[in-house]
């Protein structure tokens, strides 16, 4: 992912979630979630969100494993950021996502992923 730093950032974490995307898929059966996979980065671009140069780009590197026992299907790749004091997610302007990116509540879903 890449992200684009803004003025004055606070300190926020970024995400990323594996999670079920058509109705009748089963739960995850350890944790009972929607979301099969996830990983949280608490640096973004390699330092805090607080140093960031408003303007620049930073990149951001997920490596999300498939769990084993995942059904075969079409799943939704969430991405979003969060405040890393109060585990708030931020806002997403409507004017920041274009297609094929839509919203989901305060994340952004991207191109579905295919599990065979």
């Amino acid at each position: 992912l890449v992200w684009q730093a803004e003025p004055e950032m606070p300190p926020l974490h970024s995400f990323i979630h594996i999670r079920n995307g058509q109705s009748g898929q089963p739960m995850h059966p350890e944790t009972g979630s929607e979301v099969w996979a996830q990983e949280e980065h608490q640096v973004i671009g390699a330092i805090p969100t607080t140093a960031h140069v408003p303007g620049r780009l930073y990149w951001d590197e997920f490596w999300v494993p498939i769990p084993e026992e995942m059904v075969p299907g079409e799943y939704l790749l969430e991405i979003g950021l969060f405040h890393a004091e109060t585990g708030e997610p931020l806002d997403i302007p409507p004017e920041a996502v274009q297609p094929p990116h839509r919203i989901l509540w305060r994340s952004i879903l991207l191109p579905n992923v295919t599990v065979e």
